[in-house]
C-alpha cells in the first residue's frame, strides 16, 4: 500500500511539474532602426539604419487590454508566448513621442504556429 501511495505522490508532482513549464513561442520578431536624422541624446542616434534596435521593448495589446511585452536582444531578436488574438503593436517610446513608430503597428497570430514579424522601428525626438 505504501508503495503505491509513493508512485501516486511522484506521478502527481510530474503531473504538476509538466503544467508549469514555460509555453514555446507564438511571435518571433525582429526589430531594425529606420533611417533618420541624428537626434542629440538618443541612444539610437549612432546606430546605422537596419541595425539591430537592441533592448527595445515591445509591447503587444490585446482586444481586452491586456498587454505582454518583450525585449529584443543584440541581434533586435525576441520571441514570446501570446495567445491567438490581434494586437496592437508600440513601445514605450512610440507611446511618448508622436515622432516614433515602429511598423508593422497591428500582428495577428494564429493558433498552433509561430508567427514569425519583421518591424522597422523609428525612434523620435
Amino acid at each position: 500500500m505504501r508503495g503505491m501511495l509513493a508512485v501516486a505522490g511522484v506521478a502527481g508532482l510530474c503531473a504538476a511539474g509538466a503544467g508549469s513549464a514555460a509555453a514555446p513561442p507564438t511571435l518571433a520578431g525582429h526589430v531594425v532602426l529606420q533611417a533618420m536624422e541624428p537626434q542629440l541624446g538618443s541612444p539610437f542616434a549612432k546606430r546605422a539604419p537596419g541595425t539591430a534596435a537592441r533592448s527595445l521593448v515591445v509591447r503587444f495589446r490585446a482586444a481586452d487590454g491586456t498587454v505582454r511585452a518583450a525585449k529584443t536582444n543584440a541581434k533586435g531578436s525576441f520571441a514570446l508566448a501570446l495567445p491567438p488574438g490581434s494586437y496592437a503593436v508600440s513601445t514605450a517610446l512610440t507611446e511618448d513621442s508622436p515622432e516614433a513608430r515602429i511598423t508593422p503597428k497591428q500582428v495577428v497570430v494564429h493558433a498552433g504556429r509561430l508567427t514569425r514579424v519583421e518591424f522597422v522601428y523609428r525612434p523620435g525626438r
